[in-house]
């Protein structure tokens, strides 16, 4: 079953930051009144950026959207705020443990190049261990 993007991310981010952004919004309907959270998340346009810090803060899904295909990481749990260390807002601050507003999900992240993969061990497994997962996703390019 294939799912769409803003399908996946609404399932892993949990309402935990606001559907449309805030500001400049290009989907939010007119008379739309945002009662979701209000937390932010992390994304990063490389695993060597994600290292260093240099990333976006993102407080809405039409955010994560509208960069889906410029991001290779983010963070799914939501943190209470987030913001930029430097003016030139290039690097991120707020990704940090002790502000975590709320933990939507943990990743198992299986790197297979076998065509023949077979799937439904995961769910087996998953369920002998007594976690079922939400989604199963095959990402090609590991994001």
């Amino acid at each position: 079953m294939a799912a769409s993007l803003d399908v996946v991310y609404s399932t892993v981010l949990q309402n935990g930051i606001r559907k449309f952004k805030y500001k400049n919004s290009h989907l939010k309907p007119v008379s739309f009144s945002d009662q979701s959270g209000k937390g932010a998340i992390f994304a990063y346009r490389s695993k060597e950026h994600m290292i260093e810090g240099i990333g976006l803060v993102i407080t809405s899904e039409e955010g994560v959207i509208e960069n889906n295909n410029r991001f290779t990481h983010w963070t799914p749990n939501v943190f209470r705020y987030g913001t930029y260390a430097d003016e030139a807002r290039m690097f991120t601050k707020g990704h940090s443990e002790d502000n975590l507003r709320q933990i939507n999900t943990f990743f198992v992240d299986f790197d297979t190049l076998d065509p023949n993969f077979d799937y439904g061990e995961i769910i087996l497994a998953s369920h002998e261990i007594g976690f079922m997962p939400t989604m199963i996703l095959r990402t090609p390019h590991g994001f």
